[in-house]
C-alpha cells in the first residue's frame, strides 16, 4: 500500500496564492506522515510534471508502510483537508482531485460493498480534518518554511515538527496538588463569601417569625427585643454572623419606616 504522493494540480506559471495553498496542502500531508511515524524522504512545492503529464505545484516523498490502511487514507486527504482550512477560497476540489480519487481507489479495494467503502472514506475524511485542526501549529510552521525554502529534507522537516512538539510538551507542567491548609483557607473563603447577608435572608427571617407569632399569639411589635432575637437566631441557623443579621435588621426597619413615613407625608 504506498501513500499518495499529493500531485496538486495547478496552472503555470504559479502565482503566491497558489504556492501559499500547495505549501499548506503539502503541510497537511507532512505532518499527518509525521504523525503516524513514517519516513519522511523530501517535500517540496516546487512545480513539476507528474506521471500523467499535469502540472502539479508540489509533492512529498516518504516512507511505504503496507499495513496501515488508515494511515494512508488519513495522510492522502490531510492535504486537501490542510489547503482548505487555510485557503477556504483556492481550488480545493481541483487541487485535491488526484488525493480524493486515490483515497477513494483505496476504500473500494478494501471493502465489500459500495456502502462500507463510503463509511471508510468519510472516517478517513474526518479524522483528517481532526488531525490539522489539533496540529494546526506544526502545519502552519511547515507552510511557512516551505513557502520560504520551496524544498525541505526529512530531516528538516522531522526536526521542525520534533521542535515544536517538544516546546509545547515544555510549556505544559501539571499543577501541584493543593495542600490541607489550602483547600482549608479556600472553604473558610468560599464560606464568608457565599454567606454575604442580604435584605431578601433579613425579610425571610422576619416572614418566618411573624407567621410563627401570629399563631401562637406572641407580640409581633418589630421593635421587640424578643422579636431581634428571634430573627438573629433564625440567620444564625443558616450560618449568618450574629453581629451582621442585627445591623442588617435593624437598617431594614429604618428603612421600612422612612418609606411609611413618605407616603404618610405624600398623601
Amino acid at each position: 500500500m504506498q501513500p499518495v504522493a499529493s500531485p496538486f494540480v495547478a496552472s503555470t506559471p504559479v502565482s503566491l496564492s497558489q504556492r501559499r495553498a500547495a505549501a499548506y496542502h503539502e503541510a497537511g500531508h507532512c505532518v499527518a506522515a509525521w504523525r503516524r511515524n513514517w519516513t519522511i524522504n523530501h517535500v517540496t512545492i516546487v512545480p513539476d510534471i507528474d506521471d500523467d503529464g499535469l502540472h502539479r505545484g508540489g509533492h512529498i516523498s516518504v516512507g511505504q508502510n503496507n499495513h496501515d490502511l488508515p494511515g494512508c487514507l488519513i495522510f492522502t486527504l490531510a492535504g486537501p483537508a490542510a489547503q482548505r482550512k487555510a485557503a477556504p477560497r483556492s481550488k480545493v476540489r481541483q487541487a485535491g482531485s488526484a488525493d480524493v480519487d486515490a483515497a477513494s481507489r483505496l476504500a473500494r479495494i478494501h471493502s465489500l460493498t459500495p456502502e462500507a467503502a463510503r463509511s471508510l472514506l468519510r472516517f478517513a475524511e474526518q479524522e483528517a480534518k481532526a488531525l490539522v485542526n489539533l496540529s494546526w501549529v506544526h502545519v502552519d510552521t511547515i507552510a511557512h518554511a516551505l513557502f520560504a525554502q520551496d524544498v525541505l529534507s526529512g530531516d528538516q522537516a522531522a526536526g521542525i515538527l520534533d521542535g515544536i512538539q517538544q516546546k509545547q510538551t515544555g510549556a505544559w507542567q501539571p499543577s501541584p496538588h493543593p495542600t490541607r491548609e489550602a483547600l482549608a483557607a479556600y472553604e473558610v473563603s468560599r464560606t464568608s463569601q457565599n454567606k454575604q447577608i442580604n435584605r431578601r435572608d433579613v425579610a425571610a427571617a422576619v416572614l418566618d417569625a411573624s407567621l410563627r407569632r401570629t399563631v401562637t399569639g406572641e407580640p409581633l411589635s418589630l421593635d421587640d427585643p424578643s422579636m431581634e432575637s428571634e430573627v438573629v437566631i433564625r440567620l444564625g441557623l443558616r450560618g449568618f454572623d450574629a453581629d451582621q443579621s442585627l445591623a442588617k435588621y435593624s437598617n431594614l426597619i429604618s428603612d421600612q419606616r422612612q418609606r411609611m413615613q413618605w407616603r404618610r407625608v405624600s398623601s
